[in-house]
């Protein structure tokens, strides 16, 4: 599995597949998206971290419930993470964030790269994604006041088609269809961590294909 580490290492200073990955989970009407995603010029900027735990030759992925006791996307699942402070560089923000939610110390996590912004217009937030890798399996100090529960996914997990799943929902008034992946916790995985996970899958799925090309050779 370091190998596909390796590739995402080099894989990320290239153009990534940003909005074609995250139009795929995006909540829709007709087949397309409901929402404008394209920033506001009074934006905020959060920061979050995609966990990734090298677990023999898998991967895992830390994803957290977060606290009910929170004014904005109470009680969803989502990646440690949150507001960038000021004159705060955005990958510090993340495992900072991190640190404070699920009390994983920075120097333990190896940062890689970064994903595709991206445009959440319900909290008028753009969101920094970092990818960073973990050897072994923390232990987790969760701030209640922010997460409920802490857990981790196999990757492969969201790979599998049939994992993913939709429904009908209102938002904004409206009747759309959300896609989602189940992960037996009290809330579905969607939104806009759907959408990020989503661009790292693509990638990972591209590394899959490469690797299936050259062993076919």
């Amino acid at each position: 599995m370091n190998s596909f580490i390796d590739f995402l290492k080099t894989r990320l200073k290239s153009q990534l597949p940003g909005l074609n990955s995250h139009l795929k989970m995006t909540p829709k009407i007709l087949e397309k998206s409901f929402r404008d995603l394209t920033p506001k010029s009074n934006a905020k900027h959060n920061a979050v971290l995609i966990p990734l735990i090298i677990n023999n030759n898998d991967l895992d992925i830390i994803l957290t419930l977060r606290s009910n006791k929170l004014k904005s996307h109470s009680g969803q699942i989502s990646f440690p993470g949150g507001r960038i402070e000021k004159n705060e560089k955005p990958d510090k923000a993340s495992l900072r964030e991190t640190y404070e939610e699920i009390g994983i110390q920075p120097e333990k996590i190896n940062l890689i790269g970064s994903l595709s912004n991206l445009y959440v217009p319900p909290s008028n937030n753009i969101i920094h994604s970092f990818v960073g890798v973990i050897n072994d399996l923390p232990e987790f100090r969760i701030n209640h006041n922010e997460v409920e529960d802490c857990f981790t996914m196999p990757l492969n997990y969201f790979l599998i088609s049939q994992n993913c799943h939709s429904k009908q929902q209102i938002l904004d008034g409206k009747e759309v269809e959300v896609p989602y992946w189940n992960v037996n916790k009290p809330a579905i995985l969607w939104g806009a961590t759907s959408m990020i996970l989503r661009e790292l899958l693509d990638l990972y799925e591209e590394y899959n294909g490469l690797n299936s090309t050259n062993s076919n050779h």
